[in-house]
């Protein structure tokens, strides 16, 4: 049993970080663009 969870945890660490990797890239990307314009 406590293998199992181990293997579900594990996945879903795989699953949520490349997944909270692009929502910071996409946050900094949309936070930068957001700077630009107002510079301009």
């Amino acid at each position: 049993m406590t293998l199992l969870a181990g293997l579900s945890g594990a996945d879903v660490l795989g699953a949520a970080c490349p997944l909270t990797f692009l929502i910071a890239v996409l946050t900094i990307c949309y936070l930068t663009r957001r700077d630009r314009r107002r510079n301009r």
